[in-house]
């Protein structure tokens, strides 16, 4: 996240913002999404501000979207790729193997 905290400094030099992003509004939506746990509509509403202020700020540009994909049998059900996961092992509790997945 590029939450204000997450700016790297003396004290927190593994900072993550190293653009140096600082907005309230983004800051304490970050904070709104961390502690939201997995109620969905905190969620949305903080994912919302979140894309809002992003958007209109634009506080770095992404270039180019690492393309996802994953190879694996197809007996292998419960397998979901998405942009989000570093892995696509995110999920693996939810994986099973059968002859016909759904």
């Amino acid at each position: 996240m590029m939450a204000a905290r997450e700016i790297p400094t003396d004290t927190n030099p593994f900072g993550v913002n190293a653009g140096g992003y600082n907005d309230l509004a983004y800051s304490q939506a970050c904070d709104r999404l961390l502690l939201a746990g997995f109620d969905p509509v905190v969620r949305e509403a903080a994912m919302q501000s979140l894309q809002g202020s992003f958007g209109r700020d634009l506080p770095a540009l992404p270039l180019y979207q690492a393309p996802r994909w994953v190879a694996y049998q197809p007996d292998l059900c419960g397998v979901r790729v998405g942009s989000l996961p570093a892995s696509a092992l995110w999920n693996i509790e939810n994986y099973s193997r059968t002859n016909s997945c759904p």
